[in-house]
């Protein structure tokens, strides 16, 4: 605003010097006058588009933040988009350890930049010893304190760089179990809501009630339909214990004549 009400000023003072000019200076001063305006005009533009970017940019969702172009998450995309990550972890009803987990990932950044700062000092401080002790050793009135001197260096640089780099793979281990903890961030279109009796129907077909006549099924109720993994584990092709070794809670896997059902009923839908 403050910028705006300068610029606007200017313009006036610019206009009120044209009229004690000639006429050739006239043309001279409106051609100044017009690229003025012409870059204030662009500034206020730049001006606008910011604020708007501003707004967009804490523009809630669902009650969260939208997540643009972010897909998926790794240390780095936690660190870098902590806020948004929260937001969707408390859409989630996420409990209070896995949002303290994606802070403590957020907050031992500094911690392992500090590291890595350590460990590729000291490993420059053994190579630049290292490259020493060697003209050191070419020289044949070389100081043979120095040398050790040198070696002492390089060798405790090797052992700063090795205790660095320990720390550092126990750190990066201890923020892959806390990411490993944190659910995928939801999509922008999924509602807020504590369980599915929040989801929107987006689309149906058929007609349920008249699905019994349909298949022939008795109309006495006597015959109660099983649901698709009861199926498919009655024909021995649902193997969800063997799934949870594999990959851990919450996949399946498919065996035999299920799996291959399963492939081609995705084969025949685009």
């Amino acid at each position: 605003m403050a910028a705006a009400i300068y610029a606007a000023t200017a313009l006036q003072m610019c206009r009120t010097a044209m009229s004690f000019t000639t006429q050739s200076a006239f043309r001279t001063n409106r051609r100044a006058v017009n690229s003025i305006t012409s870059s204030l005009n662009h500034g206020l533009y730049m001006s606008t588009e910011t604020d708007a970017n501003v707004e967009k940019e804490t523009t809630l969702v669902n009650n969260r933040i939208p997540i643009g172009s972010l897909t998926s998450l790794d240390s780095r995309a936690v660190i870098d988009n902590l806020d948004l990550v929260l937001s969707h972890l408390k859409s989630r009803r996420a409990s209070d350890k896995t949002m303290d987990a994606a802070r403590q990932i957020a907050s031992r950044n500094d911690e392992r930049v500090a590291l890595i700062k350590a460990r590729d000092g000291a490993l420059q401080t053994r190579n630049e010893q290292s490259k020493m002790i060697g003209m050191l050793m070419r020289n044949p009135d070389r100081d043979e304190k120095e040398v050790e001197e040198a070696k002492r260096l390089s060798s405790e640089a090797a052992e700063e760089a090795s205790a660095s780099e320990e720390k550092l793979e126990v750190l990066e281990a201890e923020v892959s179990a806390l990411l490993a903890s944190i659910p995928n961030l939801l999509d922008d279109l999924t509602p807020d809501g504590d369980d599915e009796n929040s989801n929107e129907e987006v689309e149906s077909w058929g007609d349920v009630k008249s699905l019994p006549a349909k298949l022939g099924w008795p109309e006495d109720d006597s015959f109660d339909p099983l649901w698709h993994d009861d199926v498919a584990m009655n024909l021995n092709g649902w193997k969800g214990e063997n799934a949870v070794a594999i990959s851990g809670a919450r996949f399946i896997a498919l065996s035999g004549h299920v799996a291959r059902l399963e492939r081609a009923i995705s084969s025949f839908f685009p």
